[in-house]
C-alpha cells in the first residue's frame, strides 16, 4: 500500500490514464452496437440517442458532488468507490433486456466514470508543484481522452463480431476489476491537503469575481467542449444529408477531425512554454473563431463543400483541444482554494451546457448556420472574459503564467 505518489511524476500516468479513459469506455464502447440494440429492444434511434443526453446530464451533476466527497472520503477511497459504481453499472447493462434498464445502467456508469475523470486531473496538483510539469501531465491525460474515441469503438466492434453486444460490458467488468485492484494498491492512502482541509465559506461566484483568470478558464473549457459536442451531434447529418457524402467518407473525416483534436491536446505544453497557458488558450480561441466565421461566411455565399468544411473543422478542433487542455491545466495552477471551489462548477457546465446547446440546435434539424453561429457567439462571450485580465496601456495579459 502506497502512502505517497511515485517518485517519477510521469510514472503516475500508468494509473491516471486508465482513470480518464473509463469515461470514454462507458460512452463509446457500445457505439457499434447501437443498430443491434434498437432491433433487440424495438426502439427508435432517436430514443436511443436521448440516452446520450441523459448520460451527459448525470456526468455534469456528478461533478458538483466530487469536491465534498473528496473532503469526506479522500481520493483513494472515492476512486475505489467509483470503480465499484462503474462495475455495478456494467453488471446491470450486461443483463439488461429493455431500454429503461440500459439507460439506468449507463447513468450509473456515467456517475462513476465522470468522477474518476475529474479525480485524475485533480490529482495532478498533488504529484508536482512544477507548473510546467503539471501542464505536461494534463496534456497527456487530455491526449488519452482524445485517442480513446478512436480506439474504443474498434474494441467494441471486435467484440460484437464474435459475441452478443451484452458481452462488451462483461469485458469492461474484467478490466475494471484488474485496474481497480492496481489503483487500490498504488493510489496514495491519504493526502495532507485533504487531512487538513477546512471548508471555505467563500462562494464560487465571489471567487470568479476576485480571480479574473477563473472565468476565462471556465468559459474556455465550455467553448472547447461545446465545439466538440455540436460537431458530434450535427456532423452525420451535415456530411451525409447536406453534402451527400457516403457514411464511409464521413467516417474518414470524423477520424481526421478527432486526430487534429488530439494534436491540439498534445501540443499545448510546447505552445505554453513560449507564451504561457493563458496566451496559448487565446491562440486556441483565435483558431476557433476564424475557422467558424469562415464556415459561416462560406455557407451564406454557397461556397462550402465537404472538403472545405473538413479542413475548417480540423482547425476548429485543433483550437478546442488547446482550450480544453489549457483550461484544466490553468485551473490546476490556480490557488488551491480557488480551484477547489470552482472545479465542480467547471465540470458541471462543461458537460451540461454543451448537451443543452446540442439539443436546442438539433430541435429543428441539423444546421450549419445554427452550429457555426452558436460557436461564434460562445467564442465571443468567452473572449469578453479576458478584458479584466488585460493591461490595456501595454496591450498584454496580466498574470500570464
Amino acid at each position: 500500500m502506497s502512502s505517497e505518489w511515485l517518485h517519477k511524476p510521469l510514472a503516475n500516468l500508468i494509473m491516471l490514464i486508465p482513470m480518464v479513459c473509463w469515461f470514454a469506455f462507458c460512452l463509446d464502447i457500445i457505439a457499434p452496437a447501437l443498430p443491434f440494440i434498437t432491433d433487440d429492444f424495438h426502439v427508435s434511434a432517436s430514443s436511443l440517442q436521448n440516452s446520450m443526453s441523459v448520460f451527459f446530464l448525470v456526468c455534469g451533476l456528478t461533478q458538483l458532488c466530487i469536491r465534498s466527497l473528496i473532503i469526506k472520503l479522500g481520493r483513494r477511497t472515492l476512486t475505489l468507490l467509483c470503480y465499484i459504481i462503474i462495475f455495478l453499472g456494467c453488471l446491470i447493462a450486461s443483463v439488461s433486456h429493455n431500454l429503461t434498464t440500459l439507460i439506468v445502467a449507463r447513468c450509473i456508469q456515467a456517475a462513476g466514470s465522470s468522477a474518476t475523470l475529474m479525480i485524475s486531473f485533480i490529482s495532478v496538483r498533488d504529484i508536482t508543484t512544477n507548473a510546467k510539469l503539471r501542464t505536461t501531465l494534463c496534456s497527456y491525460l487530455s491526449t488519452a481522452i482524445a485517442v480513446s474515441p478512436i480506439i474504443i469503438p474498434m474494441i467494441g466492434a471486435l467484440i460484437i463480431q464474435k459475441r452478443h453486444w451484452h458481452f462488451t460490458f462483461t469485458y469492461m467488468m474484467a478490466l475494471i476489476a484488474i485496474h481497480g485492484l492496481l489503483t487500490f494498491k498504488l493510489f496514495p492512502k491519504a493526502q495532507s491537503n485533504e487531512q487538513h482541509h477546512h471548508e471555505s465559506k467563500v462562494s464560487w461566484l465571489s471567487l470568479l469575481i476576485q480571480h479574473t483568470n477563473l472565468a476565462y478558464l471556465i468559459f474556455s473549457g465550455i467553448l472547447g467542449a461545446s465545439t466538440n459536442f455540436l460537431f458530434l451531434s450535427h456532423s452525420p447529418y451535415i456530411y451525409i444529408v447536406n453534402f451527400g457524402s457516403s457514411p464511409l467518407w464521413y467516417g474518414y473525416c470524423f477520424s481526421l477531425v478527432g486526430f487534429t483534436y488530439m494534436v491540439g491536446c498534445f501540443i499545448l505544453p510546447q505552445i505554453s512554454k513560449k507564451t504561457g497557458v493563458l496566451k496559448a488558450i487565446l491562440f486556441g480561441h483565435g483558431l476557433i473563431l476564424i475557422a467558424m466565421m469562415s464556415i459561416f461566411i462560406c455557407h451564406i455565399f454557397h461556397m462550402l463543400n465537404a472538403l472545405i468544411f473538413t479542413f475548417l473543422t480540423c482547425v476548429t478542433h485543433l483550437g478546442s483541444g488547446i482550450l480544453l487542455t489549457g483550461s484544466i491545466t490553468g485551473l490546476m495552477n490556480q490557488p488551491k482554494l480557488a480551484t477547489d471551489q470552482v472545479i465542480g462548477v467547471y465540470g458541471c457546465l462543461k458537460f451540461v451546457l454543451p448537451a443543452l446547446l446540442g439539443w436546442l440546435t438539433m430541435a429543428y434539424g441539423a444546421s450549419l448556420f445554427a452550429m457555426s453561429a452558436t460557436i461564434i457567439i460562445l467564442s465571443t462571450l468567452a473572449l469578453l472574459t479576458i478584458i479584466p485580465m488585460m493591461d490595456l496601456s501595454r496591450g498584454r495579459l496580466l498574470n500570464a503564467y
